[in-house]
């Protein structure tokens, strides 16, 4: 019978307080994974783990700077245990028109949202060829294949990146057991994307942008980043799953 078969395993979550992370963190527990929840904010992170912890699951909370690669380091020397399964979902976006862009906010999105997902998946990949093998799922987004609706241009170029970072980690981590994926959303209703679709405009706007006719929401995303670490997709890796209704597929 087939079935995602992560019981037992030791799944670390970049960004694990947020919407995506934390449902993810959630879904993970409960299929009997130990978690391990890493934000840059202790208190979400914590309420993830007591969520779970409540529920009769296994997880463990850590505060994680993603800009920081000391920190990324020292996290992952910490683990209780090796990391089997890697979930990337941290990440930072900036509204801002490419011709008002400064310096220090496109750093800080290359920082979190390149620098910080490289080190993180470097550091997982050391663990995992070290032992048996492993998964590692990274969050892209639509903005790596299309332009955004609104100003992103440097949140869309990081976003491309990992989109090519996963492509690039696959093949030359597949000889060591090592597969890496990524998922792909379009706008998905978490505090990420605060102020986008906050109003009735706004979220008919962005409704009416996907066929399906409705906002992505993050049990969307869950089930196919869960599915990517799973034994379920054991031969599938250098893929980015896109996950936005059929946005992209859309003529106009």
């Amino acid at each position: 019978m087939l079935s995602f078969d992560i019981a037992g395993k030791h799944v670390v979550i970049t960004g694990g307080g947020g919407g995506i992370g934390g449902a993810t963190a959630v879904e993970m527990a409960d299929l009997g994974a130990t978690v391990t929840v890493l934000d840059q904010d202790r208190d979400r992170a914590q309420s993830v783990v007591d969520k779970i912890t409540t529920a009769g699951g296994t997880a463990h909370a850590a505060v994680l700077d993603l800009s920081d690669v000391d920190q990324v380091r020292s996290a992952f020397a910490a683990l209780e245990r090796p990391c089997d399964i890697l979930v990337n979902t941290a990440g930072l976006i900036k509204y801002t028109s490419l011709l008002e862009q400064d310096e220090d906010s496109f750093d800080q999105l290359l920082a979190v949202n390149l620098r910080g997902t490289f080190f993180c998946l470097q550091e997982a990949a050391k663990q995992m060829t070290s032992g048996s093998g492993g998964a590692i799922v990274n969050l892209a987004s639509t903005a790596a294949f299309v332009a955004a609706r609104l100003p992103a241009t440097a949140y869309a170029m990081t976003k491309a990146g990992v989109r090519q970072l996963t492509t690039a980690a696959s093949t030359e981590l597949a000889p060591q057991g090592v597969r890496v994926n990524a998922v792909a959303p379009a706008t998905i209703e978490t505090p990420f994307v605060k102020g986008t679709i906050d109003t009735p405009e706004q979220r008919a706007a962005t409704a009416a942008r996907s066929p399906i006719g409705r906002i992505g929401q993050p049990a969307d995303v869950v089930g196919a980043i869960v599915f990517l670490a799973s034994p379920l997709a054991g031969f599938i890796t250098g893929h980015t799953l896109v996950i936005d209704g059929g946005r992209l597929g859309r003529a106009s």
